[in-house]
């Protein structure tokens, strides 16, 4: 073996990555054991198949710890509940917190004993080497020997994948190191069971199985690749082992090297699956072929502008020549280049029959024994560097040479460089052409889109070295390398699942591959989503695969084709229907249970790949019309279908009365469930701004048109009462016709009922968004103000739990929602919170005195200032209870949230003085401050997990970060409502010296001279300029000056004295002159600058990058706010005259209504008229 050349010792060391090859066969000795799909085997042949490296390849790991997750484990089987049902029970919190300890102490304890010897008798672990998951013994019986056990890969294996390392020859004893080349036996260590080789039988996939019997058998260790790269130098450059996930970069022409695995797979018209690529390489009549989902691939370069970082197609690994080691690669050595994803290999094809002609470069087989696959597949790295020796760098610059042929990889444009590298445009442009289109042309489109990824240009081996066929390296993640390989897995029995429960099965495993949450049941996992792991299985064909397993049991034989109306639904669908209906009656028969539960995990499945995934979503509009035919089966199709138009503004266009009358036929005949409401609510907005004809259309539809589906609220006695119409909701029709709101949440029968209503809460909001004065009249007729104020501050509602979730404090939420959308940030209400550089002299001192913005003194829209003092009072009250947030409390955190998005409403629009202010700062610096934050009970805030953005069943840290984003928002809208109120204190104490005469020209300026509106020379005007400039600034020196020197009590202020005095005239106003100067920069601080630096560093460090972005924000503004008053003083401008005041009131409110009518995403009927005289008058 060539694992001898790799090992500096002789002995198995842990974390050594190693293969095992069978040496107790009938067939001699041979067969390496290889992990696939789960389960362990053997290939017959004695020569390593081509999936070597990613299939029998293990890393020793110690006996690890599993103590918390059995006791976690026993929990949940004697409580007879799933994590999620006990999701609030604090005992489940801290058993699941002690089992992240123990997770981090075995990794800790792994990387603290790496590279000691591994001894007879000692208990390790077999981890696959690239996906990280345990080798264990199951419980069930082995395949082929129903004596035996299966040997299976199990992320929850536990003291299962104990195996204790037992000698197979007598000369050898327990104590002794195992030395590499030996035979062993591996004992597990629960059952005393001994891991064999089946002699008889093999395994659907051809291999024979590997089994634990009572049989003593042996296995041979061999190295592939020591831990940490043991034998290399230290100091030297990590080199690039065999093995390895890299991609390659054409630094020329700024493009990846990828083989165009798969990325896209539709139906044709025949009902089979074809590569999609296929259509793309017709159109553009080129040779290759490629071949999606593992086939053959063309090889090209993907333009780095329109690179995934997680994409599949650019993934290669570099393999020695023997591709049973894994040693470093040398230069001069051969190598094979293979792409994991498809199985292939790069490679030269023949077609050159003069030296000057280029030969094809594209995929082969990878066949590492057959000598044309050698001849074809041979590579050598060739550095820039002639002197370059020995290992190869993974930082090095270097050349593709053909080994067979001796030819150099080189890479031809062909077309202009203005089209040759072209981005991939949005699948949304298409949109209207997708839905309307054939199936025939909806592949040739999508296809075309594909290709537009693609530097324009082919591949091939020439006889000369060109000196731009540069190549370098990027490391590919392991987590994406194992990754692809983890969901190569699934895809075969997606394909053909043999029955619903397997398809399901399959659909369950992908929703936990593809979130973040520590919820096991797939129907109800949310968490985060995997980006990398989403773009992943879209290129695996994963979304196509779903859709059309959802479809097969659902098609009639007289059905046309995909995303066509069945003339004849099939009984499954007839039976979904029926069962799905809110009249439905009678059970299912478990078969179409079974049935009903694989296709609701189809739908999740779909839904969770387009989370938060503009490519997914993209290139899931081609799907809407295949999506609608499944709405009313109870399979969720709705929640699918929410996603694809969620944030997806060109597809939300296209929506018609039609869609919005389905909807809501489905409340109306399926049953009040929140998903359909969900639905509604998306369709109003996209990118933060209303989309108010889809909001006008929705409410003349469904709040006009059809009452009788929406529940009723009104205020009694300070009670909230809730009604509703007897046909729809029974439970409220038998006990008379209403019932108290918190009695009804808290005992309604129906889960779905309540569910509706909290969803219907947040589709009044969505409805009255953007300031929707078409539907306001509507909603405030259902929800006035006093309503929505006592259920926000009903503290009987706030504390209503069902199944152990806040549903009280979300139903609050909502209500706050409502109120800031329909009541607070709505007409008349202007915005004022900005810095007025243009004042009117005369109202300089009432400004200053009010402690009010400018703005609020000098608008003409009548409004009732203290209207919101009772909210604003219950905000200040409620927020200040949090000055240590929870990640556990996730309900209050929501709860939070919306109040603080209130008070930046009303902040923003003048509702607040400098008086109330104030109070407020403390409360908001304390919500900023997260260091003392914690993420459940058993964390101590000084962990470091309230950084990392995480959401269970248990804990939601994005809230929190949601919250202190709000918070640094509200914080810079102060810092304008500080400017601007520092403004009109230093310009009241101008005021007063100039009415006292203090700033009167002196004797040598003659009055003659031109006056501007403030009375003042030009001269003068200057004059103070240039004191205000002096009172600011710094010196150059760096020594305080103005401000700075007053405020800091430091020496010089005489002679600072003397020159202000010079200016103005008056000796005698410099101690009352700096008194003022300290009160004005005491206005609205915040605080010790040291204590708010901290804060603002500490926030730094969160995985939210709005939220990083806007500290580092804030921390600008908190250090320029000096230079930011000299540079808006410099820039003010006082009206004395008359006409000049009223003529910038009359622009001020015609610029009001413009920007007003701008900030809306279009314009409809009359507003287009009122646009257009506003600009003629301005």
């Amino acid at each position: 073996m060539s694992s001898a050349s790799v090992t500096p010792a002789a002995f198995l060391r842990v974390g050594d990555a190693i293969f095992l090859v069978s040496v107790d066969s009938s067939e001699g000795e041979g067969g390496f054991v290889s992990a696939r799909r789960g389960q362990l085997g053997v290939c017959s042949s004695p020569t390593p198949p081509a999936s070597f490296s990613h299939e029998s390849v293990f890393v020793v790991k110690p006996q690890q710890n599993y103590v918390a997750a059995r006791k976690l484990k026993a929990m949940l089987e004697q409580e007879n509940k799933t994590a999620e049902q006990m999701a609030a029970d604090p005992a489940l919190m801290a058993a699941q917190a002690a089992v992240e300890r123990e997770e981090e102490m075995n990794r800790a304890s792994f990387s603290r004993i790496a590279g000691r010897e591994v001894r007879y008798g000692q208990v390790v672990q077999l981890h696959h080497a690239v996906t990280d998951v345990p080798v264990a013994v199951g419980r069930q019986a082995a395949l082929l020997n129903r004596e035996g056990r299966r040997v299976v890969e199990s992320e929850a294996a536990g003291d299962a994948a104990w195996f204790r390392v037992m000698p197979r020859l007598r000369i050898q004893s327990e104590g002794e190191r195992v030395r590499l080349g030996d035979p062993i036996v591996l004992e597990h260590v629960q059952t005393s069971l001994r891991l064999r080789v089946e002699r008889a039988g093999r395994m659907p996939d051809g291999r024979r199985e590997v089994s634990a019997t009572l049989e003593k058998a042996a296995l041979r260790v061999s190295l592939y690749r020591p831990h940490g790269g043991a034998g290399e130098d230290a100091d030297a450059p990590r080199p690039l082992f065999g093995g390895e996930a890299v991609r390659l970069v054409y630094e020329e022409e700024d493009g990846f090297l990828a083989a165009i695995a798969s990325d896209l797979i539709l139906k044709d018209l025949g009902g089979r699956l074809v590569p999609v690529v296929q259509a793309a390489v017709a159109a553009s009549e080129q040779r290759d072929t490629t071949v999606a989902g593992g086939g053959a691939a063309t090889a090209a370069l993907v333009a780095a502008d329109s690179h995934d970082d997680a994409s599949l197609d650019t993934m290669w690994s570099f393999l020695n020549a023997d591709i049973t080691s894994g040693a470093a690669l040398r230069w001069g050595g051969r190598v094979w280049i293979a792409h994991a994803p498809s199985g292939r290999a790069l490679g030269v094809a023949g077609g050159g029959t003069a030296e000057e002609e280029g030969m094809a470069v594209g995929t082969i087989q990878l066949s590492p024994d057959e000598p044309a696959a050698q001849r074809r597949g041979l590579f050598e790295l060739v550095p820039l560097d002639a002197a370059s020796s020995g290992a190869v760098a993974a930082d090095s610059l270097f050349r593709l040479r053909h080994v067979d042929s001796g030819r150099w990889i080189h890479f031809a444009r062909t077309g202009s460089d203005a089209g040759a590298r072209e981005k991939r445009p949005s699948l949304s442009e298409m949109s209207a052409k997708v839905t309307r289109a054939s199936v025939a042309r909806e592949e040739v489109e999508a296809a075309g889109a594909y290709t537009k990824l693609l530097v324009a240009g082919a591949l091939s081996a020439t006889v000369a070295s060109v000196d731009d066929n540069v190549v370098s390296l990027q490391r590919v993640p392991l987590e994406h390398y194992s990754d692809c390989l983890r969901s190569g897995e699934w895809l075969a029995a997606l394909r053909t699942p043999s029955d619903p429960k397997a398809l399901g099965r399959v659909a369950g495993e992908l929703i936990r591959f593809v979130t973040v949450s520590d919820n096991p049941d797939p129907l109800t996992r949310e968490g985060l989503p995997h980006a990398a792991r989403q773009l992943i299985l879209r290129q695996r064909g994963v979304l196509d695969l779903v859709l059309a397993a959802a479809e097969a049991p659902l098609t009639a034989a007289g059905a046309e084709g995909a995303g066509s109306e069945p003339s004849v639904p099939s009984k499954a669908q007839q039976e979904l229907s029926r069962s799905a209906s809110s009249m439905a009656t009678g059970a299912l028969s478990s078969s179409v249970k079974e049935m009903k539960r694989a296709l609701t995990l189809c739908m999740v499945l779909f839904r969770h790949l387009l989370r938060g995934h503009d490519a997914n979503k993209d290139y899931a509009m081609r799907f809407v019309p295949r999506l609608q035919l499944m709405l009313g089966l109870g399979i969720r199709s709705a929640g699918a279908l929410t996603e694809v138009f969620l944030e997806n503004e060109s597809v939300l266009k296209l929506v018609t009365d039609k869609h919005v009358a389905k909807f809501i036929s489905l409340i109306r005949e399926v049953g009040r469930q929140a998903r359909y409401t969900k639905f509604l609510t998306v369709l109003c907005q996209c990118g933060g701004l209303p989309i108010r004809v889809n909001q006008w259309r929705i409410c003349k539809m469904l709040v006009h048109e059809a009452p009788e589906l929406l529940t009723s609220l009104k205020l009694e006695a300070g009670r909230v009462l809730v009604s509703g119409d007897r046909q729809y909701f029974p439970v409220l029709g038998q006990v008379g016709g209403s019932m108290e709101l918190v009695e009804w949440l808290a005992h309604c029968p129906c889960d779905d009922t309540v569910g509706y209503f909290e969803s219907c809460l947040g589709l009044f909001a969505a409805l009255a968004e953007g300031r929707n004065l078409r539907n306001a009249p509507a909603l405030s007729a259902r929800l006035p103000y006093p309503l929505l104020e006592a259920m926000a501050k009903d503290e009987r509602l706030r504390a209503v739990q069902r199944g152990g979730k806040p549903l009280g404090l979300a139903v609050a939420a909502r209500a706050t929602a409502i109120l800031r959308s329909l009541y607070v940030d709505a007409e008349p209400h202007q915005f004022m919170a900005r810095v007025k550089h243009v004042r009117i002299w005369e109202k300089v001192p009432e400004a200053a005195q009010a402690g009010a913005l400018s703005s609020r003194l000098t608008t003409k829209v009548d409004i009732s200032w203290d209207q919101f003092n009772p909210l604003k009072a219950f905000i200040a009250r409620h927020i200040g209870r949090y000055f240590k947030m929870d990640a556990a409390a996730y309900g209050e955190n929501r709860l939070v949230l919306e109040l603080l998005r209130t008070l930046h409403a009303l902040l923003k629009l003048g509702f607040y003085f400098s008086s109330e202010l104030a109070p407020l700062l403390p409360t908001l610096l304390g919500l900023l401050d997260g260091r003392d934050d914690t993420v459940g009970p058993q964390d101590k805030g000084s962990s470091g997990k309230r950084y990392r953005r995480k959401v269970t069943i248990h804990v939601d840290t994005v809230a929190i970060m949601d919250c202190k984003l709000e918070v640094c928002r509200i914080l810079q809208l102060l810092c304008d409502v500080r400017l601007d109120l520092r403004l009109s204190r230093l310009l009241a104490l101008y005021h007063d010296e100039f009415a006292a005469g203090l700033w009167e020209p002196s004797g040598e300026q003659p009055h003659e001279q031109p006056r501007d509106s403030l009375g003042g020379t030009r001269g003068k005007l200057q004059a103070i300029g240039a004191t205000m400039r002096a009172l600011v600034v710094r010196d150059d020196d760096g020594a305080g000056s103005g401000y700075a020197r007053l405020e800091e009590g430091e020496g010089g202020r005489s002679s600072l004295a003397e020159r202000t005095m010079a200016v103005i005239g008056a000796q005698d106003a410099a101690r009352s002159r700096e008194a003022a100067f300290k009160k004005l920069f005491e206005l609205l601080g915040f605080g010790a600058t040291e204590m708010l630096v901290g804060v603002l560093m500490d926030l730094t460090f969160y995985e939210h990058p709005q939220l990083v972005s806007a500290a580092l924000g804030l921390l600008v503004r908190q250090f320029e706010q000096r230079q930011k008053l000299l540079s808006t003083t410099l820039h003010s401008q006082l009206l004395v005259k008359p006409l000049m005041v009223s003529t910038y009131s009359t622009f001020d409110e015609l610029l009001r209504r413009l920007s007003q009518l701008a900030s809306r995403r279009k314009l409809y009927d009359d507003e287009l008229f009122e646009t257009a005289c506003l600009l003629g008058k301005l």
